[in-house]
Formats: C-alpha cells, sequence, structure tokens
C-alpha cells in the first residue's frame, strides 16, 4: 500500500487510466464515423443529396407562378406594341386627314373670294344699269327682288341715286304706308351691310 502513497505513482496511474479513457472514447467514435460514412456511400448514387437537388411542392408552385406571370408580361407586350403601332398608324391617318382638309378648306375659300369677287362684279354692273333707269322703272324692278338682293344693289350705287330711288318709292307707295316701311327696312339692312363690310 506504500506504493500508492507515492505520488510518482499516482500520477503515473492517473495518466495510465487517462489514456485509456481517451484510448476507448477515440475507437468508439472512429467506429460510429466508419458506420455512417459507410451507410451513405452503400446508397445508390442518384439518391445521393446534392445542392439544390430537392424538390418541394412550394418552389414548383414558385416556379409556376413565375413563369405564368413571364407568360403575362409577354402577352401584354405584345399587346402594348400592337396598340402602339395602331396608334401611329391612328395618327398618321389623322395628320393626313387634317392636311386634306386643311387644303380644301384653302380651296373653298379661294372659291369664295373668286365668287365674292365675281358677285361684287355682277352687283357693281347692275347698280350702274338702274342708277341710269329711271327711279320710278328701278322700283318697278325691285317690288319683284328681295330685299337682301335689292340692299346689295344699293350698296354698290352712289347715294344721291338710292336717295332718288327711296323718294320715289314712298311717292308711289299707297296710303296704307307699306312703301314707307320697305324703305325704312331696306335703309337699316344697307346700314348693317355697310357695318359688315367695314368690320
Amino acid at each position: 500500500m506504500k506504493i500508492f502513497k507515492s505520488y510518482w505513482v499516482l500520477g503515473l496511474l492517473a495518466l495510465v487510466i487517462s489514456f485509456l479513457t481517451s484510448t476507448l472514447f477515440i475507437f468508439q467514435a472512429k467506429q460510429y464515423l466508419l458506420t455512417e460514412i459507410y451507410e451513405v456511400y452503400k446508397k445508390p448514387e442518384q439518391e445521393k443529396p446534392g445542392f439544390w437537388s430537392f424538390r418541394s411542392r412550394e418552389i414548383a408552385k414558385l416556379v409556376n407562378d413565375l413563369l405564368r406571370q413571364n407568360k403575362i408580361n409577354r402577352e401584354e407586350q405584345a399587346k402594348l406594341k400592337e396598340s402602339e403601332a395602331q396608334i401611329q398608324s391612328e395618327k398618321r391617318e389623322l395628320a393626313e386627314t387634317r392636311n386634306e382638309i386643311e387644303n380644301l378648306r384653302n380651296s373653298i375659300s379661294q372659291e369664295i373670294l373668286e365668287i365674292k369677287k365675281s358677285e361684287e362684279a355682277n352687283l357693281s354692273e347692275l347698280a350702274i344699269t338702274y342708277s341710269n333707269l329711271p327711279p320710278d322703272t328701278t322700283i318697278e324692278i325691285f317690288k319683284e327682288m328681295d330685299d337682301l338682293f335689292v340692299v346689295k344693289i344699293l350698296s354698290f350705287m352712289e347715294p344721291d341715286s338710292v336717295a332718288g330711288i327711296f323718294q320715289a318709292m314712298v311717292k308711289q307707295g299707297d296710303k296704307s304706308k307699306s312703301a314707307a316701311k320697305r324703305v325704312a327696312n331696306l335703309t337699316e339692312l344697307l346700314r348693317l351691310r355697310k357695318e359688315k363690310i367695314k368690320g
């Protein structure tokens, strides 16, 4: 028992126990690891797990949703391009129509000016003709004409000629004063026409 009282013996004994315990633990761990490695590698190659080799319902659903949304986006882009092309085509047609309308308006304006000049020339000739007639004869002709047309002719006459015609119209009128009313109406229409020409 004296041997166990020596520090050297106790230290050596502790060292031996520690070594045996560590060796036993390492051996068991090694056996466990070798068993696990064997279990993994004895499975067929296709069943070995790999990075991103697994599939789940959520991922499949997500992929399908993305593919469907991508298809919808492509269809919408195609429709948008088609709409843009249609808008551009309509813009071109609108510009062409606008140009045609502008040309037509210019043409009509030119024709109106020519008609107006022609009408003014005719009215001027008629005014000269009626001014050279006796007022009684002119009044008889005016009785068969519309007031607006009479005013157009009067507007090309000299004021003295117009005054003579108005005076003769009133003198020829009956007692109902219809001639005086017509002279008053023609005078007002003549004033309005001259204001329109000035404006």
